[in-house]
């Protein structure tokens, strides 16, 4: 280990973590609204933000101060963050560069505290989007008014899908933090909120994810002998990732709509099949990624349209095969983690994630997604129920 003899107190930094975090995720939340369209608050995004660069930063150098990292440690967190600096600059993307650096400080917080702190500021600012929204003071951009097809409100963001799509990962917050102590009032809540947005979204894979989840807790809860860890959930956890992600990008390059069930997957998500092999046609797979700027929104932008949805379809396209890979390896890494302390919450959560990303782009997305933050977890063992002496599969 590499010591320096400075001690700074964990829970000030702890807070510096999460004061940071928690105000990065407002700005990125508040930008995904109307609120991001707005002169006058143009100069709070960027302030905001680099406020919170600077706070990560500084813990990072104090993390490294105080105590260091072993060699393996200082090696994956310069290797990956040299790659996905490589990554931002091929590709002027640089949201897998802010999440790692993210995913670096965080290494001495406690899981949990993360997931609640999350959990809260999402409430709280998806919420304020909200209100905002009925108040007046955002547009409710209703999408399909004008195209006779259906009808889709935007409720104070700037895409239909984009509140439905928050609340996706803010049930399954919920249902990790508080697992078997949920509450029936919570999942009604939960259900309710659910019903609400895809009623006014029609958001179809997180409405229906969201449910799974709600039914999963449902059913883990009550149903005691389906927590007991089976061989088969291990296979799940390891095995889901690899099998959709290679699934999905297989089917989509190779799709062809005279084949009569390519057809009909294709019509089932939403055209999204096709618009995979429209990307790989377009634009092909580079070793190191490439600058794609995705065009998605109206109908009235048809013939500009080229949004590849799938995280995994997308990652590849946009990022290349060298960092789809890193980020497959992490999310088997994390699985493996799952299995071994035999978490059947963050089993149900990494499942439906999983899946989710199968179909929608959030995978990675910072403003979505805390469940990549889970460094404590996999190298501490501070969340999840833990477990000794026990083989992956």
């Amino acid at each position: 280990m590499i010591m320096t003899g400075i001690h700074i107190d964990k829970e000030k930094k702890k807070w510096m973590f999460l004061f940071a975090y928690g105000i990065y995720l407002v700005s990125v939340i508040l930008f995904a609204s109307k609120y991001g369209e707005m002169d006058s608050m143009k100069i709070f995004f960027p302030v905001v933000r680099f406020i919170a660069y600077g706070l990560i930063c500084a813990k990072i150098i104090l993390d490294f101060l105080e105590k260091g990292y072993s060699k393996k440690e200082l090696a994956l967190i310069v290797i990956v963050g040299t790659l996905f600096l490589i990554s931002a600059y091929v590709t002027k993307d640089k949201n897998l560069l802010i999440y790692w650096v993210f995913i670096v400080a965080a290494h001495d917080v406690d899981f949990q505290n993360i997931i609640k702190w999350s959990l809260w500021v999402h409430v709280g600012a998806v919420l304020f989007v909200i209100g905002s929204c009925y108040g007046g003071i955002l547009e409710n951009r209703i999408y399909g008014l004008n195209y006779g097809i259906r009808i889709r409100d935007s409720l104070g963001f700037q895409y239909t899908t984009t509140g439905s799509n928050f609340f996706f990962y803010m049930i399954l917050m919920w249902v990790y933090w508080r697992k078997n102590k949920i509450t029936w009032i919570e999942l009604a809540v939960l259900i309710a909120g659910n019903i609400y947005l895809f009623s006014k979204t029609d958001t179809k894979n997180a409405f229906a994810l969201g449910m799974l989840a709600i039914i999963g807790t449902i059913i883990l809860k009550y149903i005691p002998c389906l927590r007991a860890y089976k061989k088969i959930y291990s296979v799940l956890a390891v095995g889901i990732v690899p099998a959709l992600s290679v699934g999905i990008i297989s089917i989509s390059i190779k799709y062809d709509q005279a084949i009569q069930w390519m057809y009909k997957f294709n019509e089932l998500i939403s055209g999204r099949l096709n618009l995979g092999k429209s990307g790989y046609l377009n634009y092909g797979i580079r070793l190191l990624g490439q600058k794609i700027q995705w065009v998605g929104g109206e109908p009235a932008d048809a013939a500009m349209y080229n949004y590849v949805d799938s995280s995994y379809m997308q990652s590849l396209l946009n990022f290349g095969p060298i960092i789809l890979a890193l980020i497959l390896a992490g999310l088997i890494l994390m699985g493996i983690f799952i299995a071994i302390r035999k978490d059947t919450y963050f089993l149900l959560v990494f499942v439906l994630v999983a899946v989710h990303s199968t179909f929608d782009p959030q995978l990675t997305w910072i403003g979505y997604n805390c469940f990549l933050m889970a460094y404590s977890y996999i190298h501490d063992g501070q969340a999840g129920e833990k477990s000794s002496g026990i083989s992956v599969i």
